[in-house]
Order: C-alpha cells, then structure tokens, then sequence
C-alpha cells in the first residue's frame, strides 16, 4: 500500500487538471492511512480484545468504499477520465 501511495503521489503531480490531481491525492491519503491501519490492526492483535480487534478490521475492510464512492460520483458528474455516458 505504501507503494501504491507513492505512485498516485507520482499521478497527483502528472494529472491533467485539477480534479485528476485531487483524486489521486485522495487515493495517496487513502493507501496512506491504509497502509498505517493495517499495520497497527496486525500489532495490536495480540493485545487488543477481540470485539475491538473485529471493528477495526471491518472498518479497514469499509475503507476501500470511499474511493469508489468517489470516483463514481466523479464520473457521473463531470465525465471523469472519460469513462462518462455515450451520446448516441
């Protein structure tokens, strides 16, 4: 994760215009703070409760939903990538 945080670091910096840049730098901050749970989820494991234990993993799981969330909104709304409707 943390390498897949540099790369869209490295795609934020090349992006086209300014909303490309913005979700790439969402998707840096995302692999970021995943890549820091994850680690933290893995040491705790052993001295955390078990219930606690479960909720984090869950909420790292629900973590990958925020991306998609958002991409999907930016490609209905301002025809993101190009991947947007075809006019025929």
């Amino acid at each position: 994760m943390v390498i897949s945080a540099g790369w869209e670091i490295r795609f934020h910096l090349g992006a086209a215009n300014q909303m490309e840049s913005w979700f790439h730098s969402l998707l840096a901050g995302v692999f970021a703070i995943g890549a820091g749970a994850s680690d933290s989820v893995a040491r705790s494991r052993w001295w955390l409760p078990r219930d606690l234990s479960n909720v984090a993993s869950t909420a790292l799981a629900l973590l990958a939903i925020l991306p998609s969330a958002v991409l999907i909104y930016l490609v209905q709304r301002y025809n993101f990538l190009q991947i947007g409707r075809k006019r025929t």
